[in-house]
């Protein structure tokens, strides 16, 4: 969670470059902090789910 401004952060900077109009209002997103991710070595795990129009 110490990181989380700087991924929100990065997260906004990426919108205004590749995707103006979700600048404004951003796909929902959600930051969970865990005791421990399924490998040690880790910093990060992804749950993803996508909508293909």
């Amino acid at each position: 969670m110490k990181d989380y401004e700087a991924v929100k952060q990065t997260e906004f900077e990426y919108w205004e470059q590749h995707a103006p109009s979700l600048a404004a209002e951003p796909p929902a997103s959600t930051v969970c902090e865990v005791a421990s991710l399924s490998k040690s070595n880790m910093l990060v795990e992804f749950d993803v789910t996508a909508l293909r129009g």
